[in-house]
């Protein structure tokens, strides 16, 4: 058996589907088991096919990038802005930090 990606999927993924796909032919043989064979594929795109996240294409890892950066900018402001409140509330007055200010 073999399965050609022609979009979406990186290499280690079109493994693991080819594995499910001949572990359930194995387990049905001398049955009829394409639906069989297909639901299994089904559900592991279904588990495991996240747009852009969790393949080895340079698409996901600059989206991987892209959105640990923007959390670290969060994790900055809100650092920022705690330590600007504890500062004022052991100075003795309350404060209103913008959080959306750089």
């Amino acid at each position: 058996m073999f399965i050609i990606i022609s979009q979406g999927l990186a290499e280690p993924q079109r493994k693991d589907i080819l594995e499910i796909a001949n572990n359930e032919a194995e387990a049905n043989v001398g049955m009829a088991a394409i639906f069989t064979i297909c639901e299994a594929v089904r559900e592991w795109l279904g588990e495991n096919n996240v747009k852009g996240q969790d393949d080895g294409s340079m698409y996901a890892q600059m989206m991987r990038r892209a959105k640990e950066e923007e959390r670290a900018k969060v994790r900055k402001i809100f650092r920022s802005a705690l330590n600007k409140t504890i500062c004022a509330l052991l100075r003795g007055r309350e404060t209103h930090v913008d959080v959306h200010r750089n």
